[in-house]
């Protein structure tokens, strides 16, 4: 917000002789901010809706992580994995979790609540033999926990149920709620959208540095006012920009020049716009933030991100769901992610088949096993002749 403020008149003694100094209106910028509170509001006002390194980071890994092809597998007491067809009631509840829902837009909301809040509740819709028939995804600002023994709930106060499931991050000072990666990067968020707005004000006051009226002599209240209101309506704002004065009377305009402080608004918001990348687990180049050398190339990049950030958050998400539904049907379900589904691993993958297929002193069958495939297909034996134990020859 562009203020003009008007000097007072400073006598000085100088030489014997009482004179007053140039009289000076300024035009400034007012900088004072206060920062917002922690708390989930903020969070998703600040920073997903404010934000637009946010809003594309949340985005991007929840879009990714949608993405994946899930196998769904019944475990026996031997822990032998048996793939559950389509028409299974476990694997029609994820598919369909409730009626206005699908998979990819559930769990792209389930992403989304446990990186803007830290954690994630779903409540079930159960069946008259406790089988569960829908899923709902709560918000977690309408969710409060009443402690129970140890650091097992007694119940959730807004839903007034215990059949939850709550799925969050390690807090330090806290047994109940998840800490959202929100939090540690908020003052990245901050930084950066304040550089928004300092860029945004200067452009609404026609791009240009502030700067002085300098006056020879006093002036009176409606000359001043008058002043003001032709510098308001006639050069403020970006449409105003390039356009030149006419003084009269001995006014004279004095441009202050931008210190190196402001100069360097580009890197800041660029530094701030990295450690929020830096937060959620993603390469700045992959949000196109610039000045960041860490890889040689986007193929490392998008692949880190994939193994360090989207696969393990899968895991965690798909292992509890498996968990809580296997409880409710009595039996022992284990929902996995389909890696061979992501196509930024397929590099990986093709120099691991290279290292096994080069392989002469492991069987067809523990390299068909180590590749995850059907290991009752080929014979197990080890044969010195290259082509029947190539892999490629079975493929």
């Amino acid at each position: 917000m562009v203020s003009i403020f008007r000097s007072r008149a400073k006598k000085q003694k100088v030489a014997n002789e009482d004179r007053y100094f140039d009289r000076t209106y300024y035009f400034q910028t007012n900088v004072k901010q206060k920062f917002g509170d922690r708390d989930y509001e903020n969070f998703a006002y600040d920073g997903y809706m404010s934000n637009v390194v946010v809003y594309k980071s949340i985005n991007m890994i929840s879009s990714a992580l949608s993405s994946i092809g899930i196998s769904f597998f019944e475990i026996n007491e031997k822990g032998e994995k048996t793939e559950l067809n389509e028409n299974d009631d476990i694997v029609k509840l994820i598919k369909n979790p409730n009626p206005t829902e699908d998979y990819m837009l559930f769990l792209k909301k389930m992403v989304h609540s446990y990186l803007l809040s830290g954690n994630i509740y779903l409540q079930a819709v159960r069946g008259h033999s406790n089988e569960i028939l829908e899923m709902y995804l709560l918000r977690s600002d309408r969710m409060s926990i009443a402690p129970g023994i140890g650091t097992i709930p007694s119940y959730y106060k807004k839903t007034g149920a215990s059949d939850i499931l709550h799925i969050k991050t390690f807090k330090p000072l806290d047994d109940w709620y998840g800490l959202s990666p929100m939090e540690p990067a908020m003052g990245s968020i901050e930084q950066y959208n304040e550089c928004i707005k300092w860029n945004k004000s200067l452009l609404e006051n026609g791009a240009r540095p502030c700067g002085a009226l300098v006056v020879k002599q006093s002036m009176s209240d409606e000359v001043y006012n008058r002043l003001k209101n032709d510098m308001d309506d006639t050069f403020r704002g970006s449409e105003n920009s390039g356009r030149y004065m006419i003084l009269e009377g001995g006014v004279e305009w004095k441009e202050m020049g931008c210190s190196p402080r402001d100069m360097d608004y580009i890197e800041t918001k660029n530094s701030a716009a990295r450690d929020i990348a830096m937060a959620f687990g993603i390469q700045p180049q992959l949000i196109g933030i610039t000045g960041d050398s860490t890889y040689n190339n986007l193929s490392e990049a998008r692949m880190n991100f994939w193994e360090v950030t989207v696969i393990p958050l899968a895991r965690l998400i798909f292992s509890s769901i498996a968990k809580w539904i296997s409880q409710s049907y009595e039996r022992n379900v284990s929902i996995e992610p389909d890696l061979d589904s992501i196509p930024s691993l397929f590099e990986q993958r093709q120099k691991a088949w290279q290292v096994v297929n080069k392989s002469d002193f492991v069987s067809k069958k523990e390299k068909r096993d180590c590749l995850g495939f059907d290991t009752t297909k080929p014979k197990d034996h080890v044969s010195t002749d290259n082509n029947e134990n190539n892999l490629e020859n079975d493929m």
